[in-house]
């Protein structure tokens, strides 16, 4: 908010923290991999 960057959102891309424009973000489905919800479950013990 400091930096007046409206119309935009924080996103994770691999290790970096990057400003996504609103409509980019919410441009279709974003589907996460079945592997990633395997590691996260072994990363998280469920």
């Amino acid at each position: 908010m400091n930096q007046k960057l409206w119309g935009k959102m924080v996103s994770l891309q691999a290790t970096n923290i990057v400003y996504v424009p609103l409509e980019e973000a919410l441009d279709g489905l974003k589907m996460v991999p079945q592997e990633r919800w395997d590691e996260a479950a072994v990363l998280f013990g469920r």
